[in-house]
């Protein structure tokens, strides 16, 4: 009996440390693709012929106050590769990052994604109420963090939210 119990202890540790080498390891190569697309991002600004394109959308861009929100302002980039193989190029190509940034009613809110072959591996979420950062394999939540500020809005329940939203 005791002979059983070790060595169903000594499985089960053995799967813990397995996974937990595999969800560190799938952390890492999230943070590699997205300091890599971040550098490449930077050539691009300064390059002739940039290997992305870039769609910009602006939302009130007058600034004009709206009927019961008040300061109202949205800006979006999304940051395109060409899809060689599907000949597909501009706006129709692979989404590698989508970045956004609001100010509603005098709050602001940035957000960051990072996609590696169209899934989304990352989310960064930044308001007043504090940081908020989700890691994706397979479009799963691996991880999730905080940092909590005055008035905590975003949970670790919303990455099924989060992924709906992404692509967006």
């Amino acid at each position: 009996m005791q002979k059983q119990f070790v060595l169903l202890a000594l499985l089960l540790l053995t799967n813990f440390t397995t996974f937990a080498q595999t969800e560190e390891e799938s952390l890492e190569k999230i943070r590699s693709i997205y300091y890599d697309i971040k550098e490449r991002m930077e050539v691009a600004l300064t390059t002739e012929y940039p290997e992305f394109y870039v769609v910009k959308k602006e939302e009130n861009a007058l600034n004009s106050s709206m009927p019961g929100v008040g300061d109202y302002y949205g800006k979006t980039e999304k940051w395109y590769v060409p899809d060689e193989a599907n000949m597909k190029i501009r706006g129709d190509g692979i989404l590698v990052f989508k970045k956004c940034n609001f100010r509603i009613a005098g709050r602001n809110r940035q957000e960051e994604y990072v996609f590696d072959e169209g899934k989304l591996i990352f989310c960064f979420i930044k308001t007043g109420g504090g940081e908020y950062r989700y890691y994706f394999m397979d479009d799963k939540l691996i991880k999730f963090g905080e940092k909590r500020g005055e008035d905590s809005f975003y949970k670790k329940e919303d990455w099924k939210l989060i992924l709906e939203h992404a692509k967006s």
